[in-house]
């Protein structure tokens, strides 16, 4: 491609870029006008069904169709897709109603009535706003050159706050949102702006006015009361202009005042519904730990139950413990007292033993006395011998190791003793 014919194309663009902005433009200041007069802008308005043709006229402006197969027809430019995609952050946003409706089936016909809702809602400006911020799909879906790509769409932006202060009434069940027509913007009502009964009034009372002044220099005769008359005609198109220009500034200014309004609205329901998020979300953790507060006590209620249930169980495993030991003691005490007796003899036993060899160690010391009484001694040892022997043998195993070691020594000293006296 030629640099001329590159420039050409930019040209082009730029002019087409102007004219949608210079036709959005007077559009916004007809319906500002119609609104002040009727109230209310419906359906019947041609102004309105113009202003919409524009909005879709530029959207449309080198819009890259996405699908090949719609090259070069009309049918490939559907700007709802790119609407969706850059749209979707502004908060609270239509896009979902628009999608639900059953009575709209093309994308064309939703990009049309998302015109419509945009207006009703006032909120036109702020959608523009939020998506000349996406840069990656506003290259997406635009060639180089757009309309959403230069800076006309920003100040288009600034502009489209003036229909905040107009109340729109529109029908959304329309057959022709679907039609698969580009409709075309009418300059007509532009080239020659309408002119109001004041401003004929005004242009009337101007042509008197001079024609008076023709005739005040014609005939002098009656010039003081012509000069009367026109200063009197003067003084009153002055107020005329001036009240003109205040009603003009009190427009502007309550534009911008409704303009200001509306952003403190939307700023209110945002911290109003914030607001309302906290405060649920208090009540959700709230809830939670009072339930888990109920579920930790109904914890620890168990725990002291299996405790108690424990204890129980360990104070009665104790007692039957002790019960069952009871009988073995009991055994044990009676095996006990029965070896007593058999120790108690075989004490006694050596104890006589002791008492012979100290009365044998006594009559030792009389020589005479111990000739005689050597038999009756001898046959008195014998007889204790005997004695304990069959008390060691009734004794057994249950007589103490300590008892025999006593027994052996004193029958040994006996048996000493025995040689010694032979």
């Amino acid at each position: 491609m030629s640099n001329a014919l590159k420039d050409c194309l930019s040209r082009q663009n730029a002019t087409e870029r102007k004219n949608f902005l210079a036709v959005c433009r007077l559009n916004i200041q007809t319906l500002c006008d119609e609104a002040g007069i009727s109230g209310v802008i419906d359906d019947n308005s041609d102004n309105l069904l113009n202003f919409c043709n524009a909005i879709e006229n530029l959207l449309c402006h080198r819009y890259r169709v996405q699908n090949k197969k719609h090259l070069g027809t009309a049918d490939g430019i559907v700007y709802w897709e790119f609407l969706k995609l850059a749209c979707k952050s502004v908060p609270y946003n239509c896009i979902q109603k628009i999608n639900t409706m059953d009575h709209v089936k093309t994308l064309r016909g939703k990009g049309r009535a998302w015109i419509r809702m945009a207006l009703m809602e006032k909120r036109l400006s702020e959608y523009f706003s939020v998506a000349l911020m996406e840069d990656t799909v506003l290259k997406r879906f635009y060639d180089h050159g757009s309309f959403m790509l230069n800076e006309e769409a920003h100040i288009l932006a600034n502009v489209l706050t003036a229909l905040n202060s107009v109340d729109f009434s529109l029908c959304l069940r329309s057959n022709t949102f679907d039609l698969a027509v580009v409709y075309s913007v009418d300059y007509t009502p532009f080239l020659k702006y309408p002119i109001s009964d004041k401003q004929l009034d005004l242009e009337e009372a101007l042509i008197r006015m001079e024609r008076n002044r023709t005739q005040n220099d014609a005939s002098s005769t009656c010039s003081g009361h012509t000069s009367t008359i026109s200063e009197r005609e003067l003084s009153a198109e002055e107020e005329l202009a001036k009240l003109k220009r205040q009603m003009k500034i009190v427009v502007d200014q309550k534009a911008y005042l409704e303009e200001i309004l509306h952003l403190r609205e939307v700023k209110c329901t945002e911290l109003t519904q914030q607001l309302l998020q906290w405060d649920e979300q208090a009540e959700k953790e709230k809830s939670l730990s009072d339930s888990i507060i109920v579920e930790l006590q109904g914890q620890l209620a168990e725990c002291q139950i299996r405790n108690r249930q424990l204890q129980d169980q360990t104070d009665r495993g104790s007692s039957n413990g002790l019960q069952e030991m009871d009988p073995v003691l009991a055994r044990n005490r009676n095996s006990l007292s029965l070896q007593r007796p058999s120790e108690d003899l075989s004490s006694k036993g050596v104890d006589v033993v002791a008492q012979m060899d100290r009365n044998g160690f006594c009559s030792r010391s009389s020589s005479d006395q111990s000739v005689k009484h050597s038999a009756s001694d001898q046959s008195v040892r014998r007889s204790t011998e005997t004695m304990i022997t069959r008390t060691s043998s009734t004794s057994g195993s249950t007589s103490r190791p300590r008892a025999k070691s006593g027994f052996s020594k004193q029958r040994s000293k006996l048996q000493k003793q025995d040689k010694f006296i032979r």
